[in-house]
């Protein structure tokens, strides 16, 4: 089954490890690319961590759909600064693997995921 973007965005703010491991997958087996998915979770944790400092962000911004706007407060009650500044440099070094290597998609994104999910960050 294909699934959009955003459902693995939203499988992620709650933290569901299967639900986002099977959401990936799909992801990948039906093409999707490295840049495009780094991209919308850079827009997606930048919306959670002004959320959840009770601050807006820029207007212009690239805007996220209902379903995510919706749930903003939900996400942002599961991450705290410090993990969503631990996500953005696991999500610069993903964008640079994924242009400087040949390591597979799967392989660059699955880890995070896990450790996304898991509150792991190293």
């Amino acid at each position: 089954m294909e699934y959009p973007i955003w459902r693995y965005l939203d499988a992620l703010g709650k933290k569901d490890l299967s639900k986002a491991v099977k959401i990936l997958h799909s992801l990948l087996d039906f093409g999707s690319q490295v840049p495009p998915i780094v991209s919308n979770l850079a827009t997606f944790f930048d919306k959670v961590y002004w959320t959840g400092n009770k601050k807006k962000a820029k207007a212009n911004y690239p805007q996220l759909n209902m379903t995510l706007t919706k749930n903003l407060n939900t996400y942002a009650g599961n991450y705290s600064s410090v993990e969503i500044i631990s996500i953005y440099r696991m999500l610069r070094i993903i964008d640079l693997r994924s242009k400087l290597t040949s390591i597979t998609p799967v392989n660059l994104l699955m880890p995070m995921t896990i450790r996304i999910c898991r509150g792991i960050y190293v």
